[in-house]
């Protein structure tokens, strides 16, 4: 590595260190991350039990469980980890654009990660999503270096490894496999490949993942029949795709100007009426026997590939069962943006340099700003502040009745320090309240003369709960933090009434 892009890229990983590790334990645990620190305590095998009964593979708690044991579980040391698998993303998207492109698209690109205001949000977030696109970086890294003439059995094992612990994070990570696979296929259909030599080689990579994916298939086939109809993702429009990539690009300023710079990393400037869709597969060589020169159509297709296939299978399955689809879940695809736009803003600076610089100012000076409101707004959900207060002003004899039986569970649980107050959640066994469940307060609320209400979810959208408190209950208290309200009751006395 040249001594000036070594002085780069480590300008590139302070910035990013210092973004995510800024006021890293300033707001308190959200319930998901309450749901990462009660899971990571417990043993691997109770660890294994309990995310059966979720919608997540355990390797991301496996890990967070030893490194508590290390550091803690305070907000800044579990927080600390998702930093570390931010950090090392930044480095893969440095070293996959060099594989892929040159060094240039290989700094741009980890430079946009590391002002990217998405990854900073989710580095600074104790779950396994910045694990997600780190390991998702590193599998294409694997996949890409398959196709060099000089591949060696470490490129093989690297593949399989990083793969593996893939799917072992996140199901969004067998979106990235599928995203493989279509690209090698279709490359090995219309290229001058030596099909059977690289089918038997790619046939023996999959049927290793599966036979080492084995072990979790019937739970992953149990949690798809078990969200069937009743998941807490919304229903997707077309709409929603356009809110996703805002939220990926960091705000609509962004996504117009990487809209702009993808755009020019499909078009050939050397030709500019040659875009990337007329360069036939068929001028192709065979990747398995070349020195790893991807064509201008594989180099632009193998990304495209890899940002559309976790947004458009998940939108589908999405419309036809249960919704699926959400931005957090696309970490895994992300990188693929910022690559591309760094090859655009490449192209660009090749065909005019005061124009790529002028571009690259502009997108750093939105993505501060962006960055900047980030730190200024509360973003999560204020457990701690909420705990101390009911916990500070509520008697033995009162009930906590939480409107999402998770947030009692996980971040409450957290932050609470009193046992003497019963906590109960409603409705008990399902997610929503509804005529039909509302009726079974009535013996729960019953034996208490004081009642806290924390409604911290939408989970009661017709305010059923807070209908039936009203009839029974005078409010005599109401504290609201962000994304928390907390209503506190008491049992009005049957004479007053008259």
């Amino acid at each position: 590595m040249a001594k000036k892009q070594l002085i780069f890229l480590t300008i590139i990983l302070l910035i990013a260190m210092y973004f995510q590790i800024h006021d890293l334990d300033q707001e308190s645990f959200r319930s998901d991350e309450g749901f990462s620190v009660m899971t990571s305590h417990l043993s691997l095998s109770k660890i294994i039990q309990k995310t059966s009964l979720d919608v997540h593979p355990p390797l991301y708690y496996f890990i967070l469980h030893y490194w508590m044991e290390w550091l803690g579980d305070s907000e800044y040391s579990t927080r600390l980890l998702s930093v570390v698998f931010g950090f090392l993303l930044i480095f893969m998207v440095y070293r996959l654009g060099c594989l892929i492109f040159d060094k240039d698209v290989g700094l741009l690109g980890a430079f946009f990660v590391a002002l990217s205001k998405f990854h900073i949000k989710y580095s600074q977030d104790a779950r396994g999503y910045s694990l997600l696109a780190f390991l998702a970086v590193a599998s294409m890294h694997s996949f890409i270096k398959l196709f060099k003439k000089e591949n060696r059995n470490i490129d093989y094992l690297g593949y399989i490894f990083f793969s593996t612990l893939l799917i072992y994070t996140h199901i969004y990570g067998l979106f990235i496999i599928i995203a493989q696979n279509i690209y090698f296929i279709v490359l090995c259909y219309f290229s001058k490949w030596k099909r059977n030599f690289c089918f038997k080689k790619w046939i023996f990579l999959q049927t290793t993942l599966f036979i080492l994916f084995l072990p979790w298939v019937r739970v992953f086939i149990g949690q798809v029949f078990r969200i069937q109809g009743h998941y807490w993702i919304r229903d997707p429009s077309i709409l929603t795709t356009f809110r996703f990539l805002i939220i990926i690009l960091g705000s609509r300023s962004l996504l117009f100007l990487f809209s702009v710079l993808i755009l020019f990393a499909l078009v050939r400037l050397r030709n500019k009426d040659e875009l990337f869709f007329k360069k036939s597969f068929s001028e192709s060589s065979n990747p398995c026997h070349s020195n790893n020169k991807l064509t201008f159509f594989e180099k632009n297709f193998f990304l495209l590939m890899w940002i559309l296939t976790p947004m458009v299978l998940p939108f589908i399955i999405s419309k036809i069962s249960t919704p699926i689809y959400h931005h957090r879940y696309l970490m895994a695809a992300s990188p693929a943006f910022f690559l591309l736009a760094a090859r655009g803003m490449v192209n660009i600076r090749k065909y005019s340099k005061y124009v790529g610089l002028s571009l690259l100012f502009i997108i750093i000076s939105f993505s501060l700003l962006e960055i900047n409101e980030y730190y200024d707004k509360v973003k999560k959900h204020q457990w701690r502040e909420a705990a101390y207060y009911i916990e500070s002003k509520a008697k033995t004899q009162d009930l906590l009745l939480f409107n999402a039986g998770f947030c009692r569970e996980t971040a409450f649980a957290y932050y609470s320090r009193r046992a003497d107050i019963t906590r109960r959640s409603f409705p008990p066994k399902a997610i929503f309240a509804n005529e039909g469940n509302i009726r079974n307060l009535d013996p729960i609320i019953e034996p208490y003369d004081r009642v806290w209400f924390i409604l911290a979810h939408n989970h009661d959208p017709k305010k059923l709960i807070l209908k039936k408190l009203s009839k029974e209950y005078c409010l005599v208290d109401y504290k609201e933090y962000f994304l928390i309200k907390i209503f506190l009751f008491e049992k009005i006395n049957p004479k007053a009434r008259e």
